[in-house]
C-alpha cells in the first residue's frame, strides 16, 4: 500500500524519517538542461517535477546508542519540483559542528542526487543546496550534486531560494535584535529551528505510534539533545512536547548566542543573516 497523504505522512516528512528503498518517477521529459548555463539549469530544477516513492526502514540504532530495530511496514510517496526535493534533502542532512543529527535520510538523499544528475546531464556543472538557520553558528544542512569548479576558470552562477518547511524567522529576529540584542536573535532562531525540526503536536502524535517512524523520531530527538548539550528529557514518553521543546530551545539558544557573538559585532547584522525558513540552491557552470 502506498500512502500519499495523512497527518502521519506530514509528520514523517517534517521529522525526516528513513527513506531507504527509493524510486523517482519524473513527470517531465528526460532532456538536458538547456545549453548547460547556470540560469537554464536553475530553471530546469525549478520546473521539473518528480514523485518519490520510498519504504520506511528501521532507524539506525548507532545514532543514539539504542539497540534493537523495528520492521518497516509502510510505503510512502512525496511529490515536488527537483529544487524542492533538493531543499528537503539539504534540511534532512543537518550537522551540528560537523556531527550528523541522523542518517535515516541517506537513501532519499542519494537518489535525489542521482535524479538531478540525470536531468542536468552536463559536465562542468554543480548544484549546491544549503540550509543554514543563521550564519556563523556551526549548524547547517547541505547536498552537493556534481563537483566544485576548479580554480582559475570563468564560472557562471544562478541562485534559487526554496522554502525549507521550517517557520520563517528573519523579521522576528530583526525585531528581537532591536529589543533584546544578540540574545534575542539567538532565541528567535533557536525557537524556529526546534519548532521546524520537531513540531510539538505532530511529533507527539508520531511518538504515540509503535512504528519505525516513532522510534526514528525518538532517536533523532535524543541525538539533537546530545549535540546541543541538553540532558535527555523524560517528557517524550509522556507526550509533553511543548515543555521538552522549550528546554531544547533554551540549550540551542545558548549555543547560538555564543556563535553569533563570535561572528557579529552588531545584533542587527546577525538578524539579517537568519534564514531558517529557506534553502539556498546555487547552480554553477564553467567552461
Amino acid at each position: 500500500m502506498v500512502v500519499t497523504s495523512s497527518v502521519l505522512d506530514a509528520t514523517l516528512c517534517l521529522l525526516l524519517v528513513s527513506a531507504a528503498v527509493v524510486t523517482v518517477v519524473t513527470s517531465t521529459p528526460e532532456t538536458p538542461a538547456g545549453d548547460g548555463r547556470a540560469d537554464a539549469v536553475a530553471e530546469t530544477l525549478a520546473t521539473t517535477t518528480a514523485t518519490v516513492n520510498y519504504s520506511l526502514t528501521s532507524a539506525n540504532a548507532s545514532e543514539s546508542g539504542d539497540s534493537g530495530s523495528i520492521d518497516a511496514s509502510l510505503d510512502r510517496a512525496t511529490h515536488g519540483t527537483l529544487a524542492g526535493l533538493l531543499a528537503r534533502a539539504a534540511v534532512a542532512n543537518v550537522t551540528v559542528d560537523g556531527e550528523r543529527t541522523t542518517r535515516a535520510h541517506d537513501g532519499f538523499r542519494r537518489r535525489i542526487v542521482r535524479r538531478v544528475q540525470r536531468v542536468v546531464r552536463a559536465n562542468r556543472t554543480s548544484v549546491h543546496a544549503v540550509w543554514r538557520p543563521v550564519r556563523g553558528v556551526g549548524i547547517r544542512g547541505e547536498v552537493l550534486v556534481g563537483g566544485r569548479p576548479p580554480p582559475n576558470v570563468a564560472v557562471h552562477a544562478a541562485v534559487l531560494t526554496v522554502p525549507s518547511s521550517y517557520p520563517t524567522a528573519r523579521d522576528a529576529a530583526l525585531d528581537a535584535a532591536e529589543r533584546d540584542g544578540m540574545s534575542g536573535v539567538a532565541n528567535v532562531t533557536a525557537d524556529r529551528t526546534v519548532t521546524g525540526m520537531f513540531p510539538p503536536e505532530r511529533t507527539r502524535f508520531a511518538l504515540q505510534e509503535t512504528s519505525t517512524a516513532a522510534e526514528t523520531a525518538r532517536r533523532r530527538y535524543r541525538r539533537v539533545e546530545a549535540l546541543v548539550g541538553e540532558p535527555p528529557t523524560r517528557d517524550l514518553r509522556s507526550g509533553k512536547m511543548y515543555a521538552a521543546n522549550e528546554r531544547l530551545t533554551a540549550a540551542l539558544a545558548d549555543r547560538l548566542e555564543r556563535g553569533l557573538r563570535a561572528s557579529f559585532a552588531d545584533p542587527v547584522a546577525a538578524a539579517r543573516s537568519v534564514r531558517v525558513g529557506s534553502v539556498r540552491i546555487v547552480v554553477r557552470t564553467w567552461s
